[in-house]
């Protein structure tokens, strides 16, 4: 996940579509509705919303499953396919907040990308008044909205510095690995041999020891979840796509993952995740 980058990102997709840049969103509505002056900026005007309008047109996943009430409205915009922010879905998911998941179209983001804060994609809308950036910063602001982020300032440091560790790690991925996931080479299966046996288990142990220091009863912060553990099980679903024995050698990320999917809102939103992935396979 990273905090935004305007460079393609890389992620290990089971569709094994092409992961585009992180970080763009859809325009508040101010933009569109803003009076002006002239012609020319009427003119302007009218362009924006001609493409706001289809940036909230684009095949949107609704998160009808979800229903704990909210006082705010949160739109999502990203990519259909994992990336980048698959995190901030966990997060709604295990949350139980409904929001709307816009998956926009690869052909559309040339056209879109200048009218995006950073030009970057994911990027959160809220009460269509203001726009978060950064994947990881939106993980933690819907976090706090779900009560994912830690009960006390204690466990929000140690939450922060598990998202952290993730996010060092998650960044080697998509530099090292995510190339060659994305258009493969001739050497696409040593790079791949080279990560996993040379850099994930250092990462990997980190997290466990992170897990050991400051978790309890297979959770990675406290005895229950927090977006701090929804970081390392997207990590490592990603890992075993690529090696399903990988966490043989890591006890405690084992049950990490176990204790992660005993959520009932997360289990079902991953089960959906899995049947479409089949469709698309």
């Amino acid at each position: 996940m990273g905090c935004g980058s305007s460079n393609p990102q890389n992620v290990v997709e089971p569709s094994k579509q092409p992961v585009p840049t992180e970080n763009t969103e859809n325009l508040p509505k101010a933009i569109s509705t803003r009076s002006v002056r002239s012609t020319k900026s009427q003119n302007a005007a009218a362009s924006r919303t001609s493409l706001k309008q289809s940036v909230e047109n684009v095949n949107p996943t609704s998160s009808s499953n979800l229903r704990q009430s909210s006082p705010n409205n949160f739109k999502l915009n990203y990519f259909d396919l994992t990336g980048r922010g698959e995190l901030i879905r966990l997060v709604f998911a295990a949350g139980n907040i409904n929001y709307e998941d816009n998956r926009v179209k690869f052909e559309q983001w040339p056209e879109l990308k200048e009218l995006m804060p950073l030009g970057q994609l994911p990027t959160l809308q809220v009460n269509d008044e203001f726009v978060l950036v950064q994947s990881l910063s939106i993980a933690r602001f819907v976090a706090k909205e779900a009560g994912l982020a830690g009960r006390d300032s204690v466990e929000m440091a140690k939450v922060d510095a598990v998202l952290e560790t993730c996010k060092e790690f998650f960044d080697l991925f998509a530099q090292q690995v995510g190339p060659q996931l994305r258009n493969a080479t001739d050497e696409k299966e040593e790079i791949v041999r080279d990560f996993l046996d040379n850099v994930a288990p250092s990462n990997l142990q980190k997290l466990q020891q992170l897990v050991e220091q400051y978790g309890s009863e297979g959770f990675s912060v406290g005895e229950q979840l927090t977006v701090a553990d929804l970081f390392i099980h997207d990590i490592i679903t990603n890992l075993i796509f690529l090696d399903a024995f990988i966490l043989d050698p890591y006890p405690l990320l084992k049950q990490n993952r176990n204790a992660t999917e005993s959520n009932d809102s997360l289990r079902s939103y991953l089960e959906q995740r899995k049947q479409l992935n089949r469709r698309r396979s």
